[in-house]
C-alpha cells in the first residue's frame, strides 16, 4: 500500500527519494512548493493505515513484532508513522553526499516482512557493532537490520541502536552512506 499525495508520480518520488538514498526502499509522501519548498506529508486516518498493513503481515510473531516496534520508535522519535509500500517511517532526514546527490529519507524505519522484520538504521550497521554483539539472534545488511523473533532480542540494546541511529541522523545534514559506516 503506497500513501503518498495525489498527483505524485513515480518519478517525483524516485528523484526525491532516488536509488542512493540509504532508505529508498522507505520512501515517503511529500509535495514540494515551488514558493517554499515545504514538505506536507500525507496522514490520513493512521490507525487504519497501521491495522490494513499489519493484518497482511505473517506470521503472527512477526504482527506482534511490529506493534512492539511501533510503539518503541513513537516513543523514540516523538513522531507519528507514515506507511508506504509496507515500511513505517519516523520522522524525516536530510542527507547530502560528496557527490552532490541529496534528498530527505525516514529518520527511523521498520518494514514487517514475512522472512525477518526488517529495521532500517540510515547511519549503518557498522555504525553499532558492538552494541549488535549484545543484540542476540540477528543477520543484517549495510543499513538493515533483520530479527525473526523479538522476544529472542535484548530489547533494551535494540532500543538503544534505534535511539543512537536516530539522533545521528537528525542532527543536522547527514552526509555518509549507511555502507560507509
Amino acid at each position: 500500500m503506497k500513501t503518498r499525495l495525489a498527483g505524485t508520480t513515480n518519478t517525483e518520488m524516485n528523484r526525491t527519494y532516488g536509488a542512493e538514498s540509504p532508505c529508498a526502499s522507505a520512501r515517503t509522501a511529500h509535495l514540494r512548493t515551488n514558493e517554499h519548498q515545504s514538505r506536507f506529508v500525507l496522514r490520513l486516518g493512521m490507525m487504519t493505515i497501521m491495522d490494513e498493513t499489519f493484518a497482511a503481515v505473517t506470521p503472527e510473531r512477526r504482527r506482534r513484532d511490529a506493534v512492539t516496534l511501533l510503539a518503541m520508535m513513537r516513543e523514540i522519535t516523538g513522531e507519528e508513522p507514515i506507511v508506504d509500500r509496507g515500511i513505517v517511517g519516523f520522522g524525516t532526514y536530510h542527507y547530502r553526499y560528496a557527490s552532490g546527490r541529496e534528498g530527505d529519507a525516514p529518520a527511523a524505519a521498520f518494514a514487517p516482512r514475512k522472512a525477518a522484520m526488517s529495521i532500517y538504521l540510515p547511519d549503518g550497521i557498522g555504525a553499532h557493532a558492538d552494541a549488535l554483539a549484545e543484540l542476540g539472534p540477528h543477520t543484517s545488511g549495510v543499513g538493515c537490520l533483520y530479527v525473526k523473533d523479538l522476544s529472542a532480542c535484548d530489547l533494551g540494546v535494540l532500543r538503544r541502536i534505534v535511539e543512537t541511529s536516530y539522533r545521528t541522523v537528525i542532527d543536522g545534514v547527514f552526509g555518509n552512506r549507511a555502507r560507509e559506516s
